[in-house]
């Protein structure tokens, strides 16, 4: 057969199809017309367009003519999410080339008239859509999505028995955005919300962009924070396979936060503000973490708020203070030096230690001040036990921050106080934390070359707790290590110490010249241990607490070289 007749016989098995099947041959046509990624088309296009070209023919040919019934048709496409730019346009000029085509029609102006009607339904339907979904991705947006949470949360017919919310962030979007353009950037986000459309989330589940880069996942029934747990895995590991777009392959990753409870009295503004807060907590993990939200650990940031909010007024106002925990000399327990610690009295959490607070100080950038105050305080103290002690008086250990030691005019500030207290350089020992000097750079490990210098002793405190590591110590100028409390206590758990081990490290101190103090001696039978093992110093619960300046003070006066234990101390005392 020549190439006309196989045009021919082309020609007219296409015409028995449309005669025998015309709406499928329709629908085929308009499903390829859409076929365009502007068009955001679902998989089975075809098999979704072919009720509605049945219907178009059917409206077509029916009488009397019903424009209501062609409205629908537009209507469904919005329905069916083919809100594309060129899905009406494309749509009408398929429906008219088929209609035209159809033969004559009852009525006059028939064809003009359906797809009069076809837009008309399609613009009404578009409208309230684009009101209640996201534009770029076709899912739900902000306020459809806040709609079914409050129906779900309020529904008298049929209440879920429990809620669960996601909140997914997008880690790392901004960079590809920029980079690669804006318009890659969008097609990234509708293919992460093709991925949170998967089966597995229930038929129930509400997929909604809220943002830029969040989306939100809405789950009536949701089976316990285990089953969010569940979720919130499946979607990271979605998300997280790379994505080939443009010839790009894109990895990100998402955190999410999760709030999982009851339905029955629960607040649409509590889940919002419940979910955020657990987004924050995930991100604070960082990049592809998801944290469910807890209420213990809500107060503990409330917490923390307040003591970072109150805590400038609080040194203005002189809610802190200081105390003082003897160092004592082993094994005749005679008294050497005081550490001085800070007590926050705060107005209605009560007296907080250290660790309540001290990290807060650092994120907030008041530890120079508060740390400039402590170390006033106890200089001033000491140069009084001076006078109270003529010749002999403890020497007072002070915390130093790292980020203090990063400071210019620190060393400046130092002499100062020395100066302005009249206290002995030697008197004044500064504790820096073994992972600080380790780390130290050229201006803080200058820093303590310069107080050493001037007669200040440095101290390496928590020895134990991190490197653990001598050879360092020789280039730092480093006079006592103080032993980590910690260290004692898992070296040292029931009575007899890993002897070897402290033993080992007493010796190695000794030789570089190095005192060592033991931290957190809590029986008589450690500290005759540590005193054999070779230790020079220590201190903790067993010798004494922390005690007020003026305990200090009287003791001194009534006590040429104080010792510790002291006999009057209180009775159970260990």
């Amino acid at each position: 057969m020549n190439e006309q007749g196989r045009d021919v016989s082309r020609r007219c098995r296409a015409d028995v199809a449309s005669r025998q099947d015309p709406h499928g041959v329709l629908a085929g046509d308009w499903a390829s017309a859409l076929a365009l990624p502007a068009a955001g088309s679902p998989p089975d296009l075809p098999g979704l367009l072919r009720p509605l070209a049945a219907s178009v023919l059917a409206i077509a040919a029916g009488v009397p003519f019903q424009p209501q019934r062609a409205a629908e048709i537009g209507a469904a496409l919005v329905e069916a999410k083919l809100t594309g730019p060129d899905v009406l346009g494309r749509s009408l000029t398929v429906l008219g080339r088929h209609l035209g085509q159809a033969g004559s029609l009852p009525g006059t102006g028939r064809v003009s008239a359906i797809l009069e009607a076809v837009t008309a339904g399609y613009v009404r339907a578009l409208s309230g859509y684009q009101q209640r979904h996201d534009p770029l991705t076709g899912l739900a947006n902000r306020a459809q999505f806040l709609d079914r949470l409050a129906a779900a949360l309020s529904d008298p017919a049929a209440p879920p028995a429990r809620i669960g919310v996601c909140y997914v962030d997008l880690d790392g979007f901004r960079p590809i955005n920029d980079t690669l353009g804006h318009a890659l950037g969008d097609e990234l986000l509708v293919a992460v919300a093709r991925r949170l459309e998967f089966p597995a989330a229930g038929p129930d589940v509400t997929v909604a962009r809220t943002g830029a880069d969040e989306y939100a996942l809405l789950v009536p029934d949701s089976g316990g924070p285990g089953a969010m747990a569940a979720l919130a895995r499946e979607i990271l590991t979605r998300i997280e396979r790379p994505f080939r777009l443009r010839g790009h392959r894109l990895c990100v990753t998402a955190s999410i936060g999760i709030v999982e409870r009851p339905a029955a009295g629960t607040q649409v503004r509590d889940v919002l503000k419940d979910a955020d807060r657990a987004l924050r907590w995930a991100q604070a993990e960082g990049p592809g973490h998801w944290a469910v939200y807890d209420p213990a650990r809500q107060a503990d940031d409330m917490i923390r708020l307040t003591l970072i909010a109150s805590m400038r007024s609080a040194i203005e106002t002189g809610q802190f203070s200081v105390v003082y925990q003897p160092i004592v000399g082993l094994p005749d327990g005679k008294l050497r030096g005081l550490e001085a610690l800070v007590r926050w009295h705060h107005p209605t959490l009560g007296t907080l230690s250290p660790d309540g607070f001290i990290a807060l100080a650092e994120e907030c950038g008041l530890i120079s001040r508060l740390g400039r105050w402590v170390m006033q305080t106890a200089c001033r103290q000491a140069a009084q036990w001076q006078q109270v002690s003529p010749g002999w008086a403890p020497f007072v250990s002070v915390n130093l921050s790292p980020r203090q030691a990063e400071e210019p005019g620190f060393v400046g500030e130092v002499a100062r106080i020395i100066a302005g207290t009249g206290l002995s350089p030697d008197m004044l020992q500064l504790e820096v934390t073994e992972s600080a000097l380790v780390e130290a750079d050229s201006r803080p490990l200058e820093t303590l070359q310069k107080l050493s210098a001037m007669g200040v002793r440095i101290a390496a405190d928590d020895f134990g707790s991190g490197y653990s590591n001598l050879a360092y110590l020789r280039r730092l100028p480093v006079g006592t290590l103080k032993l980590s409390a910690s260290f004692i206590r898992e070296a040292w758990p029931d009575g007899p110490a890993d002897e070897p081990i402290i033993s080992a490290l007493a010796g190695l101190a000794h030789t570089l010249g190095l005192n060592i103090t033991v931290e957190g001696v809590e029986t008589r039978q450690q500290a005759d241990r540590l005193a054999a093992l070779g230790c020079d110093t220590a201190q903790g619960w067993y010798f004494a607490p922390a005690l007020p300046a003026d305990q200090i003070t009287a003791t001194l006066r009534d006590t040429s070289h104080p010792r510790y234990p002291r006999p009057d101390r209180p009775s159970g005392f260990r």
